[in-house]
């Protein structure tokens, strides 16, 4: 575990970069350069080594409100698919017990 400082005034924002950081391609450049058979490790030397394409800060402001509000989407929807299954389980328990009736 590492935790990434990023001076106040940098040219990369926060959101950016972690958004950066989980897209397919940085992803794909860690695992290539990752060591050890049974807990994959990464030096922060390597991680310095990643190539961050940099954009303006409006367009990295955009993209991370944009991938932020998609993560609250992707929360809403585990939420409303946990209640389901807890609502399906209740349910079939009353229907199997007969305390409640699938005829109308």
């Amino acid at each position: 575990m590492v935790r990434l400082r990023l001076p106040g005034a940098g040219p990369v924002g926060a959101a950016y970069l972690a958004a950066y950081l989980s897209a397919t391609a940085a992803q794909d450049w860690i695992s290539t350069r990752t060591a050890g058979a049974v807990i994959p490790s990464l030096s922060i030397r390597a991680l310095g080594e990643l190539p961050v394409l940099v954009p303006p800060a409006a367009e990295q402001a955009a993209i991370g409100a944009t991938l932020a509000a998609l993560d609250d989407k992707i929360q809403a929807h585990t939420e409303i698919a946990r209640a389901t299954r807890a609502y399906r389980g209740a349910l079939a328990d009353a229907l199997m017990n007969g305390i409640l009736s699938a005829e109308g």
